[in-house]
């Protein structure tokens, strides 16, 4: 056992005290200038209630000149400044211009079967006139001849659709890029980690550009809102072939991030 020293007194002449005496009193501790120290027990503090502000601030921060936090897209690293476009991202005038290249090639393959069909179209009409000059257009003859028409128009299309499809997909699969985005120096890749598009996503991102059109009555509408989709997305500038692929268009040669 431990003994204490303590002073001597007429009770307790030997001087050494016992755990039965009563212990001196204790000072209060020094109060901590900052409420409770750091890990002292205590009863938990509710938060309370968020603050309500005007929304995230601009500007630089009360540390070392850091921005205040923004919303920034993925993979953009915190305290690099406001929300600012990505640069790497194809401008849509680049994409516009790489599309009509595209298209230029496709109606340049097919237009041999335009030609005839044209050739052919002319001469059944002439034909058809000749044999029956006095007679009026709506003809069972002369509606055999547009129902002719009709057909063909609809064959061209779903024939325009597939050569569209087929280029998209086996360039896109197999360089990301296809000749007018060569030409552009653009090039699709993965919106998730920006690495080569795949195969299976080529083959959906082409069937949304190339084929969705040619459904009759609707086809029309949805070309045009897809390929001004990316005029308002934000911040990726997807079309909706883009979105339904997981794609984005990238420079090849990007500028320096600002």
């Amino acid at each position: 056992m431990i003994l204490v020293m303590s002073h001597e007194s007429p009770e307790n002449p030997s001087g050494f005290a016992s755990p039965s005496d009563p212990q001196p009193e204790q000072p209060p501790p020094y109060p901590h200038p900052y409420g409770q120290p750091y890990g002292a027990p205590g009863r938990a503090q509710s938060p309370g209630p968020a603050p309500q502000g005007p929304g995230p601030q601009t500007g630089p921060g009360p540390y070392g000149g850091q921005p205040y936090p923004q919303q920034y897209p993925p993979g953009q690293p915190y305290g690099y400044g406001p929300l600012a476009p990505d640069p790497t991202l194809a401008e849509w005038w680049q994409r516009l211009v790489a599309r009509i290249v595209d298209s230029l090639i496709i109606a340049l393959v097919t237009s041999p079967l335009v030609i005839w069909f044209m050739v052919w179209y002319v001469h059944q009409l002439t034909a058809l006139i000749q044999a029956n000059p006095d007679a009026p257009p709506n003809t069972p003859e002369f509606m055999r001849l547009e129902l002719k028409v009709m057909g063909f128009a609809v064959l061209l299309g779903l024939t325009q659709g597939l050569l569209s499809f087929l280029y998209d997909w086996f360039q896109h699969a197999k360089w990301g890029q296809t000749l007018g985005k060569r030409v552009m120096k653009i090039k699709v890749v993965a919106l998730a980690d920006r690495g080569p598009v795949t195969g299976g996503s080529a083959a959906k991102r082409a069937a949304a550009y190339g084929l969705a059109p040619q459904v009759p009555l609707i086809g029309g509408a949805f070309s045009l809102i897809n390929s001004l989709w990316l005029l308002w997305d934000k911040p990726n500038r997807q079309c909706l072939h883009d979105k339904f692929a997981g794609t984005v268009v990238i420079k090849t040669e990007p500028g320096p991030r600002p």
